[in-house]
């Protein structure tokens, strides 16, 4: 499951969210590495998460309440058939034109 905590003191200690767990993923136990961010493009919060043979993507916009957004990587050709580790997301310009 996916937990939060928050600082009023400026990280020195934590405080647990009391609503615990924000996500429990029911497909799979498998599962794990959040990346969260502010999506400025849409003002949600974009978590990123490493699930067995795929990264699924779930949004908020109150970081408590979570809804599945998309995954890729199990059925995705040319995709290593094994366990993905620490998503990491940023975004990049392509060029359309052709290589």
């Amino acid at each position: 499951m996916q937990s939060i905590a928050y600082s009023r003191d400026k990280g020195r200690t934590w405080i647990k969210y009391e609503g615990n767990p924000v996500l429990f993923p029911t497909k799979t136990l498998d599962f794990r590495d959040p990346k969260v961010f502010w999506y400025k493009e849409s003002s949600m919060w974009v978590m990123v998460l490493a699930v067995r043979d795929r990264v699924d993507f779930y949004t908020s916009s109150n970081l408590k309440e979570w809804s599945f957004a998309s995954d890729f990587g199990s059925d995705t050709p040319g995709i290593h058939r094994g366990i993905f580790e620490c998503p990491e997301v940023f975004k990049i310009q392509v060029d359309e034109s052709g290589f």
